[in-house]
């Protein structure tokens, strides 16, 4: 959320996607057997249509701010930091 906010969404949108990230749960289905209530405190939900915009957001706040001094390499979902060093 603090991406977010920083990225310049604010206001009703921010609040919008705050109640979409807050308060999730999940749970397995086995067969027949359910599991119990898990909390979610990390993450976006797959297959939403939003949480590839979310990710972005993230990713790039965190990958703008590391110095010249340390690579990056994106694609997709995944990432790596690339420092060389001796």
């Amino acid at each position: 959320l603090v991406s977010l906010y920083r990225a310049g969404v604010w206001g009703r949108m921010w609040q919008w996607i705050r109640g979409f990230l807050s308060d999730r749960t999940l749970q397995v289905r086995v067969g027949s057997v359910l599991s119990e209530s898990v909390g979610v405190e990390n993450g976006v939900p797959q297959g939403s249509v939003i949480s590839p915009v979310l990710f972005n957001v993230l990713i790039n706040g965190l990958f703008g701010s590391l110095g010249g001094e340390v690579g990056r390499s994106l694609f997709a979902d995944d990432g790596a930091f690339l420092k060389h060093g001796r």
